[in-house]
Parts: structure tokens; C-alpha cells; sequence
């Protein structure tokens, strides 16, 4: 009988932490507050729902919620490490994420830019050796950061459809061009050796008239 009390108010219980752990994020409020520069109401919020929520979160929440934590704590060079601290999460969740659409400075793109490379190289490593530096047994799968996909070009397209004639070798076509101007030194020497024998015979003859004509 005393545990009736407790027992009329259990449900009313359970539809209260339902309530807290299950309320759903408002992206659109998020993007809102970020629009107005309200970076410490999105620290506060997005935090808030981490801590309530925990693993009953949507994987696309938390994405969203460390995204934009990461972006708001980068704002303040201070604040660089939890920053990065979220930025490393995100990747851990996405590896794929980008904050192209959120404006940022150059600064903040730095630092998501170098937290993204510092993931994939203790990925790859994480992948490849064990905790002692020694390789894995195995082939350890590669993920789509190790081989990215290579773009074809219109240039690469035309060169496999119009490959280029292979070039003769130049002695062979060397020999080859002597072969065919031998014909021509060989016939103009024919030539020229029979002009001299007919230029030859005609002064022969010449003299023989001229001698007879003056007897």
C-alpha cells in the first residue's frame, strides 16, 4: 500500500524522461542562431541535447551537432582544441563532411582542413599496424581516401580513341632514304661520264677535219 504513490507517479515518470531524451533537434533553429552570430546559445543548445540524448541521438543529429560545435568553438582561436576535438568526431561519424556551406574564414577552414588530414593518416595507421608498430596479418581493407578516384579528361579520351602512330626508327629510316638516292647518284654519274665521252669524241673529230683541210 505505501508504494502506491510511487506507482501512480511512475508513468508520469517515464513520459517525462521520454520526453527529455527523445526531443528531437531543431536544425532550422541552429541555423538560424548561426545566421545571427549567436555561436554561444549553439554551444549551449547542441551540448545540452548531447548530454540528454547520448546515444539515443540520430547519427545525422550527432553529424549536425558536432559540425556546428566544432564551427562555433573555432571561432575563438582559444577554444582551437574542442574545436578540433569536435571536427574529429564528425569525421569519425563522416568522413566525407565539408563546412563549404557554413562561410567560414579561412582560419577555421585550416584548421577543419588539417583535423581531416590528421584523421585519415591515424586511420590509415590504425588500419595497417597494430598498437606496437608492428603491420596487421592480412591485407587490411583500404578506404575510398587511400585510392580516390582518378578523372578522366577529354584530352585522355581522344588519346585512347587516336593513339599515336609509332615513329619508324631513324636508322631504318636513315638507310632506307640512302638506298633510294644511290639509284639517282649512280645514273647521274652514267650521265655525266657519257657526256664526256661524247664531248670527247666530237673535239677528236674536230681536230681530225681541221688537220685534212690543211693538206
Amino acid at each position: 500500500m505505501k508504494s502506491e504513490p510511487f506507482l501512480r507517479l511512475f508513468p508520469i515518470c517515464l513520459l517525462l524522461c521520454s520526453w527529455c531524451n527523445g526531443a528531437p533537434l531543431s536544425y532550422a533553429n541552429i541555423k538560424s542562431l548561426y545566421k545571427e552570430g549567436e555561436f554561444e546559445k549553439i554551444k549551449v543548445t547542441l551540448e545540452t541535447f548531447l548530454k540528454q540524448n547520448g546515444n539515443a541521438a540520430q547519427p545525422n543529429e550527432k553529424i549536425f551537432a558536432y559540425k556546428y560545435l566544432g564551427v562555433a568553438y573555432a571561432t575563438e582561436p582559444k577554444w582551437s582544441p574542442v574545436a578540433e576535438s569536435y571536427f574529429y568526431q564528425l569525421f569519425e561519424l563522416a568522413p566525407n563532411a565539408h563546412i563549404s556551406d557554413l562561410n567560414v574564414s579561412t582560419p577555421i577552414k585550416t584548421l577543419f582542413e588539417n583535423t581531416k588530414e590528421r584523421f585519415l593518416k591515424e586511420s590509415r595507421e590504425i588500419r595497417e599496424f597494430d598498437e606496437f608498430g608492428n603491420p596487421r596479418t592480412g591485407n587490411p581493407a583500404k578506404s575510398p581516401a587511400d585510392n580516390p578516384p582518378k578523372q578522366d579528361t577529354m584530352i585522355g579520351q581522344y588519346a585512347r580513341k587516336n593513339p599515336d602512330p609509332v615513329p619508324a626508327p631513324r636508322k631504318q629510316a636513315s638507310k632506307e632514304a640512302k638506298i633510294r638516292v644511290w639509284p639517282w647518284v649512280l645514273g647521274g654519274a652514267a650521265i655525266a661520264a657519257a657526256g664526256g665521252i661524247w664531248w670527247y669524241s666530237s673535239q677528236e673529230k674536230s681536230k681530225k677535219t681541221t688537220v685534212f683541210d690543211g693538206q
